[in-house]
């Protein structure tokens, strides 16, 4: 029932009860009778998760138990009048990321306040010949999720990440998801999982509606448990870990990085521009890193520019008017061309002008819209990094989102892996639970890493390597860069191989 509260926790927290699959709620979270799944971070991914098995009828037995730091959650607007002005944090959702939100419940929310589809992306080396046209219509919608959840074939959806947030929090607590508790002002002081071999395993017994319980043996306790800031100690037979980059819950398992920091900055600004086709998304490689604007509206653009923490922090300086300027100029400048690359990107431009298609071909009259002006206030920076967790589960523990794996934003790919990591990790609890396990069995969980680390590492290697393949100026990388482009441009199963697995 909304407003329970689960004994043991800070008053001073917010609690959100919305039913109770136990006979004894006082004791919930106790070593004899722990939460199913205690999911440590309530942001966009962590709520993901929560909604998502709250939203399964095979898993509607789970105690769930999201932690979550702040007080304070975004919340849907009430009115027209309590809706925000336009964030300078957004993402751009993919349509597999679309889907699972409309599968959630949240999407239609989301719908209502703000959000821009985009069914093209325009790229451009730093050399304006080489371009390329990345079009949903190339590419197979039976192999894509959420392709048509619009009227028109969809590539991408921009949105602000508080309005994500905020639906997904409406479905949490508007819906009263069964077996779900939000306890928000907590925070975690320490975690552990169990050891490999315990010295007395649990033992499995069926309660019915699939659900599976375990009765602890011995002396050392087979759960994950997590210390709360005042001394509260709660037991759970599977602890996720959804609490960002610098992941509290990781650390204390013991889980190394690979870490690489990219010694760049991105700027973010939400900005004005001309009247345009706002079914598109513009990108273009500079020498300092990638720029890109996204539409939030035909007459609004989010800016992120990736540059050297001396240029951004420049950026965020200057006046109004010098910052348009340098985006204007940023899309527009022509650098100087090596005469041997040029020659080459002449011939080949020549050659493979025959074989384009309608869908493949990029109109050369293509340019970036103009930005007019800047939304007072939504300069913004911060550095960029890249982090992989060694391991994504333990004995009882499961990564998700920035606490598994942090990308560089060039391929706008953050949250999109952080929404294929709840699927999957959703789907090994149901196979765990339709095969007498519980939610926790470590074959379940080793599963959902081999899945996930199948799909993250290409990306983040990919990525990865793009972020270095334009980061340099040597001359054979540069004519083969250069010419690149042009042929992925022109061969159409190419591009649509790329766009598959960046739209799923």
């Amino acid at each position: 029932m909304l407003g329970m509260v689960v004994r043991g926790l800070p008053r001073a927290s917010c609690s959100y009860r919305f039913s109770s699959n136990t006979s004894s709620a006082a004791t919930l979270g106790s070593r004899e009778n722990p939460f199913d799944v205690i999911i440590a971070g309530g942001g966009m991914v962590g709520t993901a998760l929560a909604c998502a098995i709250g939203g399964r009828e095979e898993l509607a037995s789970q105690n769930v138990l999201l932690l979550e730091a702040s007080r304070q959650l975004p919340q849907m607007p009430s009115s027209e009048a309590d809706v925000p002005k336009i964030s300078n944090r957004v993402s751009a959702l993919t349509p597999g990321s679309v889907n699972f939100l409309h599968e959630l419940g949240a999407w239609a929310h989301i719908e209502k306040i703000r959000s821009q589809l985009f069914e093209r992306m325009h790229v451009w080396e730093r050399v304006r010949d080489s371009m390329i046209t990345f079009d949903a219509r190339s590419v197979d919608p039976l192999s894509i999720p959420g392709y048509y959840l619009h009227t028109s074939p969809l590539m991408g959806v921009v949105t602000e990440n508080w309005l994500v947030h905020a639906a997904l929090n409406h479905v949490l607590t508007e819906r009263r998801l069964p077996g779900i508790t939000l306890k928000t002002g907590v925070r975690i002081k320490d975690a552990s999982t169990p050891p490999s071999c315990p010295t007395a395993a649990p033992t499995a017994t069926h309660t019915g509606h699939g659900n599976t319980s375990s009765t602890p043996a011995g002396p050392k306790s087979p759960w994950s448990t997590v210390t709360l800031e005042d001394g509260t100690i709660l037991h759970s037979r599977l602890l996720v870990g959804a609490d960002g980059p610098s992941s509290l819950i990781r650390q204390s398992a013991g889980i190394g990085t690979v870490a690489h920091n990219y010694q760049q900055s991105a700027v973010v600004a939400t900005l004005k521009w001309e009247e345009n086709d706002q079914a598109a998304a513009y990108q273009r490689f500079l020498p300092t890193g990638p720029i890109a604007l996204l539409p939030l509206t035909d007459s609004m653009t989010s800016l992120v520019w990736t540059t050297t923490p001396e240029h951004a922090k420049e950026l965020c300086r200057i006046e109004p008017d010098k910052f348009l300027d340098a985006i204007n100029t940023a899309f527009d400048m022509n650098f100087l061309q090596n005469p041997i690359v040029e020659t080459c990107n002449n011939i080949l431009k020549g050659v493979l002008s025959s074989y384009r298609t309608s869908l493949d071909a990029t109109p050369s009259s293509v340019s970036c819209p103009k930005v007019v002006g800047l939304d007072e206030g939504s300069r913004g920076c911060f550095p960029l990094s890249l982090c992989h967790a060694k391991d994504y589960v333990d004995q009882r523990l499961a990564l998700v989102g920035d606490a598994a794996h942090r990308v560089h934003p060039l391929a706008g790919q953050g949250v999109n892996l952080g929404y294929g990591d709840v699927r999957e990790l959703t789907s090994a609890m149901v196979s765990a639970v339709s095969e007498g396990q519980d939610v926790g069995s470590l074959r379940h969980l080793e599963d959902y890493e081999s899945k996930r680390l199948w799909h993250v590492v290409p990306t983040m290697a990919a990525i990865h390597s793009l972020k270095h393949l334009y980061g340099t100026s040597f001359l054979p990388v540069e004519l083969a860069r250069s010419l690149g482009v042009q042929v992925t441009d022109s061969v159409s199963p190419i591009k649509s191989e790329i766009m598959a697995h960046a739209m799923k």
